[in-house]
């Protein structure tokens, strides 16, 4: 319906006073916005810091699974290839 759109004015044409107002407010923003890409930075490295330990200890959890696996077969195995004599008493 009836939106009217507020043209913004220029720097030169304001008072001084909203000049003044105008140039805090830009400032605040600035910072804001740099404190705002400064934590979304230390985020990311946060994140990336945790990704490589966790990346780390599933690399030793699957190294671990396979030695055990081998050792799992290697048992398996001797069992295979024990002969007892005397048989297995219940």
């Amino acid at each position: 319906m009836g939106y009217r759109s507020r043209e913004r004015k220029r720097d030169e044409e304001l008072p001084e006073e909203e000049r003044e107002k105008r140039k805090l407010r830009r400032e605040r923003n600035k910072l804001a916005a740099l404190r705002c890409r400064t934590r979304r930075r230390e985020r990311i490295e946060t994140l990336e810091k945790e990704t490589a330990e966790l990346e780390e200890q599933n690399n030793e959890v699957e190294n671990e699974i396979t030695s055990l696996q081998a050792q799992l077969k290697q048992l398996e195995q001797m069992l295979k290839d024990h002969h007892c004599p005397h048989g297995i008493m219940d």
